[in-house]
């Protein structure tokens, strides 16, 4: 999929449709040497076409590697403003002290003092 997506003669659309298929197949896998060269096609996007259309695809595919992408080696502002807005949340809920167990509610996560967590 990366060799689409660096190719000169592919068309934006198509270059969008192999990023999406790289992140499904990465995400679906588990596959982290993936997920790093989803990244690198991710922060590579420049041309405003391409980057809507990756923007696009972020939005719909929020996965967790995602969100560990700085903004700031986003070449395209529409990719960058993705990255911000899949951060933000998870930024949130770590600088509440809750990253331990992100879905968890809080209750399970710490105990009222004096009780013994439930087991």
């Amino acid at each position: 999929m990366k060799m689409l997506f660096d190719s000169e003669s592919t068309t934006s659309l198509d270059k969008a449709d192999a990023l999406r298929s790289a992140i499904i197949a990465a995400v679906g896998k588990n596959r982290y040497a993936s997920m790093d060269t989803c990244k690198v096609m991710i922060v590579r996007a420049e041309d405003a076409e391409l980057g809507q259309r990756v923007h696009e695809i972020l939005i719909e595919h929020d996965a967790h590697f995602i969100r560990h992408i700085d903004p700031a080696e986003c070449r395209s502002p529409a990719v960058r403003a993705a990255v911000i807005n899949l951060k933000a949340p998870e930024d949130a809920r770590i600088a509440a002290g809750n990253d331990d167990f992100p879905n968890a509610p809080a209750e399970l996560v710490e105990p009222p003092l004096g009780e013994a967590p439930c087991r």
